[in-house]
């Protein structure tokens, strides 16, 4: 045995030489309070701040150079992540999640089919001004399931209490579609009122106002109404100025939701 071992001796060494490695796993939940006016065309970050409370602040010291996040997935269930970022603080450090949401779901499930809608019921103004029964039985249908449409899809949508860019888009639709319908209520006396006479006192009005040839005087009636009327000028207008409004609300749109 050896006489010189002692229980209580020491052995130093010098630490510049000797780094210690200390290794810490936690898991955590963390919320991230988004903004989602711009939804579904919204970019989020989600910052999370670590503090370290054991060491006094200034003799932390973060190696910018060798601290990085290891591992960032490039996509989740709604976000891609664009960038997983590792930022040094006094007296911790910070990392932030960059996420752009996905959108493809909204293009196919919503725009879409709304924009049909709306084609559909701009459509309804090119109807003849006499197929009073048609514009408006088509006008009303496509309204009534543009609301159902909006109302189903606003039960799965993120709360908030302020418009959202995809609120914006359905609230315009609905409008539109709902001044369609005021056009056509617009046009529809006079058609109405010459459809009951025709129906009512067929010659007796024909001759009472063309003279003695029916079919003339139907014909006559049928062409005033259908292309020098009051009724037919509003059509005409409208078929402009929804054009205009449609073109002006779908670029100014896009053009918002890029920009911003």
């Amino acid at each position: 045995m050896n006489n010189n071992y002692s229980p209580t001796a020491y052995v130093s060494y010098k630490g510049s030489q000797n780094p210690l490695s200390f290794t810490l796993r936690a898991q955590a939940t963390i919320p991230c309070e988004f903004q989602l006016r711009q939804y579904p065309w919204d970019e989020q970050e989600c910052i999370a701040s670590v503090k370290i409370l054991n060491v006094p602040p200034a003799s932390l010291k973060i190696n910018k150079t060798s601290s990085s996040v290891t591992f960032c997935p490039s996509s989740l269930v709604e976000y891609d992540v664009k960038e997983c970022g590792f930022h040094g603080v006094r007296g911790g450090f910070n990392v932030s999640l960059s996420l752009a949401r996905r959108s493809e779901f909204h293009i196919f499930a919503t725009y879409i089919p709304t924009s049909l809608l709306v084609g559909l019921g701009y459509g309804t103004l090119f109807l003849p001004v006499d197929s009073f029964p048609e514009r408006g039985g088509m006008s009303l249908t496509t309204l009534l399931v543009f609301i159902s449409l909006y109302t189903e899809m606003a039960s799965s949508l993120p709360k908030a209490s302020y418009l959202k860019s995809i609120d914006v888009w359905f609230v315009f639709g609905i409008v539109y579609l709902s001044l369609v319908i005021t056009v056509h209520l617009a046009t529809c006396k006079s058609v109405m009122t010459s459809q009951r006479e025709r129906k009512a006192t067929p010659i007796a009005f024909f001759v009472r106002r063309w003279g003695n040839d029916p079919e003339f005087g139907f014909e006559k009636d049928k062409r005033s109404l259908s292309a020098g009327s009051k009724e037919a000028t509003i059509l005409r207008i409208a078929r402009v100025s929804f054009g205009i409004i449609t073109f002006l609300f779908v670029f100014l749109y896009f053009v918002v939701v890029s920009v911003t």
